[in-house]
C-alpha cells in the first residue's frame, strides 16, 4: 500500500501553491513536485519538477531537476533535466537547461543555454521595447 502511494506521489504535485496565495522573500526546498498557481517572490530549489500555472507568476530564482512553466517568470532558471515553455508563457532573465522545449507562443526575453555546462557569467540578453534594442547583462 505505502509502495502504491509513493509513487503516485512522485509522478504526481506533492504541493500546491493556491491562486490566493502570496508568498514574499521565501526560499521554497523540497524533494516533490511543486505546482505554482499564485504569486511566488524568492528562491525555488527542487529535486522534482516545478510547474507555474497560467495564472502562477514566480519573481526569483529556480533550481529544480524539472520545469514547466505556462505563466510569469523572472529570475535565473537553472535546470537539469528538461525545461519545458508553453505557449502563453513570459520569461524574464537567464535560462540554463539540460534540454529545452519552447512552444509556439511563449514570450522570451532571455540568455538561454542549453546542454551546457554551467551557465556563463558574462551572457547578455536583449530586450526589445518600442521598436528599439537594449543590451542588458
Amino acid at each position: 500500500m505505502f509502495k502504491k502511494e509513493a509513487a503516485a506521489s512522485k509522478a504526481g504535485v506533492d504541493t500546491v501553491i493556491g491562486k490566493a496565495i502570496h508568498l514574499e522573500s521565501v526560499t521554497l526546498k523540497g524533494l516533490g513536485n511543486v505546482r505554482i498557481d499564485g504569486n511566488v517572490t524568492g528562491l525555488v530549489e527542487l529535486e522534482g519538477h516545478l510547474i507555474i500555472s497560467p495564472e502562477g507568476r514566480l519573481e526569483g530564482d529556480i533550481r529544480a531537476a524539472g520545469a514547466t512553466i505556462s505563466g510569469y517568470c523572472k529570475g535565473e532558471i537553472e535546470i537539469s533535466g528538461t525545461l519545458h515553455i508553453t505557449s502563453g508563457a513570459k520569461i524574464i532573465g537567464r535560462i540554463q537547461a539540460g534540454k529545452l522545449i519552447i512552444d509556439e507562443g511563449a514570450s522570451i526575453t532571455a540568455a538561454c543555454f542549453a546542454n551546457a555546462e554551467k551557465m556563463p557569467a558574462d551572457s547578455y540578453y536583449l530586450k526589445k521595447e518600442e521598436g528599439m534594442l537594449e543590451l542588458f547583462a
